[in-house]
């Protein structure tokens, strides 16, 4: 096993688990198949999951190892803001601030020392916009799919997407950004709903 070097995040990668997060590890520890099985009769999606069982094979079990998915997620989410706020600020400077400000948010920095799937959400939510406002709609759409196997809530983000695109194209619709947006995200929604 690799070991990563976050001790200086000891106290708070170091706690022990409380009782969701060893859910987690206890459901990530199984097979990717019966990681699907078994998520088919739980509320959450298989997505956490099975990255999560691909980590612990790499990084090991221990509470600090499987925190740093959520806090490498979080650091990732962070610099999409970066360069979401930059497209459209056209700032460095007030990227970087933005981008400190989003990773230093109480609810994400929550989130980010959590062995949950709440960190992986936020990334894919904020990857599908980067991926939008650059107009690589299927990408985009990718990213939407993914949430939407990560974390139920993520049907609210298919819902403002598809309302995003409909206002901002209201003049001249373009169905066929639209589908290469939409069709990936139908599709996780009819397999996984």
């Amino acid at each position: 096993n690799w070991v990563l070097d976050f001790r200086w995040l000891g106290p708070i990668l170091n706690q022990s688990f409380w009782r969701d997060e060893a859910f987690s590890v206890l459901m990530a520890q199984k097979s990717p198949w019966e990681i699907i099985r078994l998520t088919t009769q739980d509320v959450q999606p298989p997505l956490y999951y099975l990255i999560l069982h691909y980590w612990l094979i790499f990084f090991g079990s221990d509470e600090i190892s499987v925190r740093t998915l959520s806090f490498v997620l979080t650091v990732l989410t962070s610099l999409v803001i970066f360069f979401i706020f930059k497209k459209i600020s056209k700032s460095n400077i007030a990227a970087i601030i933005v981008s400190a400000a989003t990773f230093l948010n109480p609810f994400l920095l929550h989130y980010a020392f959590e062995a949950r799937m709440y960190a992986m959400l936020a990334f894919f939510t904020v990857l599908s916009v980067w991926l939008a406002l650059s107009k690589k709609y299927f990408l985009s759409g990718l990213t939407l799919a993914l949430s939407l196997l990560t974390h139920n809530f993520a049907v609210f983000n298919f819902i403002a997407f598809s309302l995003w695109f409909i206002t901002v194209n209201r003049n001249r619709f373009q169905p066929k950004s639209f589908l290469a947006m939409m069709i990936l995200p139908i599709v996780a929604l009819f397999l996984w709903g």
